[in-house]
């Protein structure tokens, strides 16, 4: 969780980026459990890698 929570802060930092990450949160009850979307965009070729970051949370189906 506390890594989690560190990615997210990093993220929510305005600097310019080659990445753009949105926060995943529950929507029962606004939780932020990760973040998604992509980084080492080369705007050039147009190529990007994707990822995404979730915390462990019980009753949630995995991948």
């Amino acid at each position: 969780m506390e890594q989690a929570q560190k990615w997210i802060e990093f993220y929510l930092e305005s600097e310019p980026r080659n990445q753009h990450r949105w926060i995943i949160v529950l929507k029962e009850n606004g939780e932020k459990i990760g973040t998604c979307g992509f980084h080492c965009w080369n705007r050039e070729t147009g190529e990007i890698e994707m990822g995404y970051d979730l915390q462990t949370i019980s009753g949630l189906p995995r991948e």
